[in-house]
């Protein structure tokens, strides 16, 4: 048990370190950074709620962009219930203003 804990937070470590380096380069425009910032916080609580928490959130059908704080979801997912988790984990995220969801909960097969 204690080496999958070490494993998730290896993995959650890469995550927020890979989705860092996405913002450090566009450090010109604060308000890009700032949006950018509020976009790796996003997914890094998606990440963090997949690996350590108990709601049901979908990390990889999700794409998070935030423009002048307003976040945008798009994508799609399993349930219903992981794409009201997407939209409540990011609206409770510092810096967003509002939340747009254009989520699509992928059809039940049989």
């Amino acid at each position: 048990m204690k080496s999958l804990n070490f494993v998730k937070t290896l993995v959650l470590g890469a995550l927020i370190l890979c989705c860092g380096v996405s913002f450090a380069a566009q450090t010109e425009v604060p308000a890009v950074v700032a949006d950018s910032v509020i976009t790796t916080k996003i997914k890094s609580s998606y990440a963090h709620e997949k690996l350590f928490g108990t709601k049901d959130i979908s990390m990889m059908g999700v794409t998070v962009t935030t423009k002048d704080g307003i976040v945008h979801l798009a994508g799609t997912v399993d349930n219903q219930l992981q794409a009201d988790n997407a939209v409540k984990l990011a609206k409770e995220v510092d810096g967003v203003k509002s939340v747009d969801s254009t989520l699509v909960v992928r059809p039940a097969t049989n």
